[in-house]
C-alpha cells in the first residue's frame, strides 16, 4: 500500500521538476547562445 501511494507523489513531482527545469535549460541556453554571439561578433571587431 505505501508503495501505491508513494507512486503518484513521486510522478507529481517529476511533472513539477520538468516544468521548473525546461523553462531554466531553455534561459541557460539561450543566455550561452547571445554570450557566444556577443564574444563571436567582439572578436570580428577586434580582428576587423
Amino acid at each position: 500500500m505505501d508503495k501505491i501511494n508513494l507512486l503518484p507523489d513521486e510522478s507529481e513531482h517529476d511533472v513539477r521538476i520538468r516544468f521548473f527545469v525546461d523553462p531554466l535549460s531553455l534561459g541557460m541556453t539561450l543566455t550561452g547562445v547571445l554570450l557566444l554571439m556577443v564574444i563571436y561578433h567582439r572578436v570580428l571587431k577586434t580582428n576587423g
